[in-house]
């Protein structure tokens, strides 16, 4: 776990590091960790507050120096969890699945937690995951980035995980920069991208925030919120078709035989009913918002899809399609301003 003489390190790396340090010795000074981390005594003692709520760290009534030693109880000393080797393969899976947020903490920390649990395999699986990035890989096709995103993902999940408020800076995707006090109830990754579920103290409603448009967040440390008890994730993305929630709409499409296979073998949405018609033909029903990404969705389908209802959704991807001609009959240069295609909505600032 060795790095750099005074590089920088994530909050999660520091706190492992802080762990080993008290389990292979017999006492460790504030002043002993803060020089090998390169970090402040002020940065020491939080880390020492944060390992003390998630671990037996007590002072062992003893002096390094003059200092005062801090150590594990003796309960904690040697414990270890205990994984199946299917379980520890598993671990290192997930790290390439999580491939898109290169370059940040969260992928740092997965990176620790992989490179200890290799430790514990043996020396034949060590080998046969030595090529891992190659026999497991994640695709990041118009993948977000994240770097520059650590101190606003750190302290999101930190008051996430203590259920506690977060001043945050937004930017949204058209308009101004606004500030807000949100309550953050889950972390969500869908496409690739993070997302978290707030109630928004500006809206008086719960949102979903996308994680790289927190321009800045400041944990308010013990100013605590009510989790809602009958508050689920899942059940909160029924009433979404992606990641955008929005009033449900009935809506009904007709899939072209053709790609009638491939659309059966998924499932879309939750609500969704398929039937054949005698032509072979996929009659579609969902109950879904109507958003920018339900008409980008339909849209990649091409004429293998139809709207048959509601009438606006249809009308809608109409003028989207003529929108799309109109663009191709001008040729193949670019046109001399953009055309008002209307306001975005929502899910297109995601």
């Amino acid at each position: 776990m060795s790095r750099k003489k005074g590089s920088t390190y994530s909050q999660a790396f520091r706190i492992i590091r802080f762990f080993e340090m008290l389990q292979g010795r017999n006492g460790v000074t504030l002043s002993e960790y803060a020089r090998e981390m390169d970090i402040s005594l002020r940065t020491a003692h939080r880390d020492l507050q944060i390992l003390q709520e998630c671990y037996a760290v007590e002072d062992i009534d003893s002096r390094i120096d003059g200092a005062k030693a801090w150590g594990l109880a003796p309960k904690m000393r040697g414990e270890f969890i205990r994984f199946s080797n299917l379980e520890m393969i598993s671990i290192l899976i997930s790290r390439e699945m999580f491939s898109f947020v290169d370059g940040t903490m969260l992928k740092d920390s997965l990176d620790q937690v992989a490179h200890k649990v290799g430790r514990r395999l043996s020396g034949r699986q060590q080998t046969s995951l030595e090529d891992i990035d190659k026999k497991v890989h994640s695709t990041n096709v118009a993948a977000k980035s994240y770097l520059g995103c650590d101190d606003q993902i750190n302290e999101i999940f930190t008051a996430l995980m203590r259920e506690e408020k977060v001043e945050i800076l937004y930017q949204p995707q058209q308009g101004t920069n606004y500030k807000d006090i949100i309550h953050p109830y889950s972390l969500v990754v869908h496409n690739q991208s993070l997302y978290v579920i707030v109630h928004s103290r500006r809206a008086s409603a719960m949102r979903t925030l996308a994680m790289d448009r927190i321009l800045s967040a400041s944990w308010l440390r013990g100013n605590r919120f009510e989790f809602p008890k009958n508050y689920h994730p899942k059940a909160f993305l029924t009433e979404a078709f992606g990641i955008t929630v929005g009033p449900p709409v009935d809506v009904e499409l007709a899939v072209h035989p053709s790609i009638a296979s491939y659309f059966k073998e998924r499932t879309w949405h939750s609500s969704q009913q398929l039937s054949v018609n005698e032509h072979g033909w996929v009659c579609v029903k969902m109950t879904v918002p109507l958003t920018a990404e339900l008409n980008s969705w339909i849209l990649s389908f091409g004429a293998k899809m139809r709207v048959i209802q509601p009438a606006r959704l249809r009308d809608s991807i109409a003028e989207l399609l003529r929108n799309a001609v109109d663009y191709y009959d001008q040729g193949s240069s670019y046109p001399n301003q953009p055309d008002d295609l209307g306001e975005p909505n929502e899910s297109e600032l995601n």
